[in-house]
């Protein structure tokens, strides 16, 4: 019933969405740096902060939202207060999330970067380790090439992109492995 008195009934679309993905994301940012840091016990702090963090915003959302709910006007409530609402107990937690991404990216591209950059031309050529990094040239190459070679094609070269990614993520743990004792040229997941 549209008029049983609760001013926010419906705004799941435009809160939920959003908001839960931003609550999700959170916390898998503590997983992330946990698999990123690699040593020291107390990295695994790091996923109940950022559960907790992500339990949090998921209260603020919850509690305070309707607050900012003034009219019962529908219009008035999905243009203007639903979105201030937003604005103000989600938009710090998405400017977290935001800055993480960008961080990563950043890191991403620096060790494919170098760890790639010794491969042979067999490997990887000169003219697809340009397209290597950022990941927006990937991206467009692979359109590129979706429509002038076609889909098959984009489908081996993108699992192509995705494999030497993984190598040069397989090089850049493999000195951070505490039990490794040999070389990574001897590693059996850089070999393969």
């Amino acid at each position: 019933d549209p008029d049983d008195g609760d001013p926010l009934r419906g705004h799941g679309i435009l809160g939920g969405i959003g908001t839960h993905a931003a609550f999700t994301g959170i916390t898998g940012c503590g997983f992330g740096l946990v698999r990123v840091l690699r040593k020291g016990y107390a990295r695994w702090l790091l996923i109940p902060a950022f559960w907790g963090l992500g339990m949090f915003a998921h209260f603020a959302w919850n509690t305070f939202c309707g607050l900012f709910i003034i009219d019962d006007s529908v219009g008035l409530m999905y243009l203007v207060e639903i979105p201030i609402a937003v604005a103000f107990l989600q938009m710090p937690f998405v400017l977290l999330l935001l800055m993480v991404v960008l961080f990563v990216w950043s890191h991403e591209n620096k060790i494919i970067l170098r760890y790639l950059t010794d491969e042979s031309d067999d490997i990887l050529t000169e003219e697809h380790r340009k397209v290597m990094v950022p990941a927006r040239k990937r991206v467009v190459a692979g359109l590129g090439r979706f429509f002038t070679a076609g889909p098959v094609r984009w489908w081996h070269h993108r699992k192509l992109d995705h494999e030497l990614i993984e190598l040069a993520f397989v090089k850049w743990h493999h000195p951070r492995d505490l039990e490794t004792t040999w070389a990574a040229n001897e590693d059996a997941d850089v070999i393969r």
